[in-house]
């Protein structure tokens, strides 16, 4: 199976780093890969593996799924 990460569209991923007192470069480091990656997760150009986003949600202190919506890819509909 095949699952997909992507932001919800209700939230500003930006703004919750923000109000944890942590700018962009440091919250890169704490979930670690590059200031460039989480700022393309925030603005939806990239969606972050399963296990990037687990760790940004624990890192942010929010519940499972609540920053992030898990999707089923089903093998006939993958690009390749």
């Amino acid at each position: 199976m095949k699952y997909r990460m992507r932001l919800r569209d209700d939230v500003n991923l930006t703004g919750l780093i923000f109000e944890h007192g942590l700018t962009m470069s440091d919250f890169a480091k704490v979930v670690g890969v590059t200031r460039s990656y989480i700022y393309q997760i925030a603005h939806r150009k990239q969606n972050p593996s399963v296990k990037l986003a687990s760790k940004i949600e624990k890192s942010l202190n929010a519940k499972h799924h609540s920053i992030f919506l898990v999707t089923y890819v089903h093998k006939s509909t993958q690009v390749t």
